[in-house]
């Protein structure tokens, strides 16, 4: 990289250990990525956190990444640190994009320069042209991704585009992206700053290979469904919403009519014809049909749906795209107990189900507890016609053993009643098919973990 003054980020230069990555000695660079949503709810400012380790050269690197745009010119190896003055006749190449160029508002005289075209922006009124910026600073000095990078991340969470993307890039690049299961990386830290992850999973990508995963083809499927999803649920609630629009002007419409009162139709037939011709409605609904359907292919090719869910009575691919979308990488959870507590299924210590109460916590993915709500919704209908629904029914006897009918003050009362007993059997059967399937896709992960680590090691 040429030399240059570091404008943004830290770039202090010492001397590294030598690390081990797949067994043998890293000679190439390591890069710790700590990816962050940029912007809290308090608006506070959280850029993604670079930490580059050059095993050959021995030189460290810290860098931050503010927006999308500079995480997308890191990947594509041209996001710049350091910038310096424009010249007028400043030719535009490829590294000098607009985007990476600073502008600044035109001065007086500024029109009466001859620039470059690319280094002017023009305000444009009726017939009028403008001068309103010209370029003033230029990028000199850039980092980004380079052949044979190893880059290291956690599984899951805010940076798995991301992750998809270096995944992607790095394959042409002989590099690799590998992650490693937050428990993990929190038994690492300890008490230490989170804002030190960075440099830790450098740490650990040399001294504790073992703790991390290759991000893989079927790794980027999972991203992908998960991208499917939202831009499916995004339409749906655009067409319910359009819907709802709709009801309520032609209601108004009805209503509102000094005319009359409409008594040669109905306003459920009214509405129907109106929703048949409405344009805007009518592409909604194209537009669902098209994410519909890419949603149903991205699920269809992941193994964890032919291996795991398929066989699974009463789970379509809409319920298991909302689980797989909302667990993205089983290996983030430890234990079975954590992924039930995700999911909203858990028992709490005092005995209660969690549930939405004033003062207690509810951290739970709820797009994956809706789903389990959906899954608990056919085991009721389908009863004893399958695996679970069976399951289901036995622990509802159980109940009603564990809890009988007490005699109080002479009366027949039942101290737990048909329902309370109806939602407990839903909510441990709900519990126990979220530690089944902590088991099966652990093991499906395993499984293919193996079968990369020996790919790499014939590789190698």
């Amino acid at each position: 990289m040429a030399d240059g003054p570091k404008t943004r980020g830290d770039s202090n230069m010492t001397v590294s250990n030598e690390g081990r990555v797949n067994g043998g000695a890293v000679n190439g660079r390591i890069v710790g990525i700590v990816h962050r949503v940029k912007r809290k709810k308090d608006q506070a400012p959280r850029p993604t956190l670079v930490y580059i380790s050059d095993q050959k050269l021995g030189t460290i690197e810290k860098h931050e990444l503010a927006t999308e745009q500079e995480e997308l010119d890191f990947l594509n190896g041209r996001c710049p640190i350091a910038w310096r003055k424009c010249t007028p006749d400043e030719p535009c190449v490829d590294q000098k994009i607009e985007h990476q160029t600073i502008f600044c508002a035109a001065k007086e005289g500024d029109a009466l320069v001859e620039r470059q075209e690319w280094q002017c922006h023009y305000d444009v009124k009726k017939g009028t042209k403008k001068l309103v910026e010209v370029a003033d600073k230029v990028p000199c000095h850039w980092i980004g991704l380079e052949h044979g990078d190893t880059v290291a991340m956690t599984l899951g969470g805010s940076g798995d585009y991301f992750a998809f993307a270096l995944s992607r890039k790095l394959g042409d690049m002989q590099g690799q992206v590998i992650r490693i299961p937050p428990f993990m990386l929190d038994k690492h830290r300890g008490n230490a700053s989170k804002d030190c992850d960075a440099e830790l999973l450098v740490k650990l990508a040399c001294e504790h290979r073992d703790e991390f995963y290759f991000t893989i083809a079927p790794d980027r499927q999972i991203i992908k469904l998960r991208n499917a999803y939202h831009y499916r649920m995004d339409v749906m609630k655009e067409r319910i919403a359009c819907e709802q629009r709709l009801f309520q002007r032609t209601r108004g419409d009805i209503f509102c009519n000094e005319e009359g009162l409409f008594p040669e139709g109905s306003l459920i037939k009214e509405f129907e014809r109106r929703k048949a011709s409405d344009v805007i409605l009518q592409a909604n609904l194209a537009e669902e049909a098209i994410a519909e359907k890419a949603l149903k292919n991205a699920v269809e090719v992941l193994d964890v749906w032919n291996e795991v869910f398929a066989d699974i009575d009463g789970i379509g691919y809409k319920i298991a795209a909302r689980i797989i979308s909302s667990v993205i990488d089983i290996r983030r959870f430890e234990k079975p107990s954590q992924l039930a507590a995700f999911l909203g299924v858990h028992v709490l210590k005092d005995g209660r189900f969690p549930r939405r109460r004033n003062g207690e916590l509810a951290n739970w993915h709820p797009d994956g507890r809706q789903a389990l709500y959906l899954f608990a919704d056919q085991l009721v209908r389908q009863k004893d016609r399958t695996k679970w629904g069976r399951y289901f029914l036995a622990r509802k006897a159980a109940l009603r053993v564990i809890h009988p009918v007490v005699e109080v003050d002479e009366k027949s009362k039942k101290k737990y009643t048909d329902g309370h007993i109806h939602k407990m059997a839903i909510w441990r059967t709900l519990t126990r098919f979220a530690e089944y399937l902590h088991r099966e896709w652990w093991k499906l992960a395993d499984a293919a973990a193996k079968g990369t680590d020996q790919k790499a090691c014939k590789a190698a």
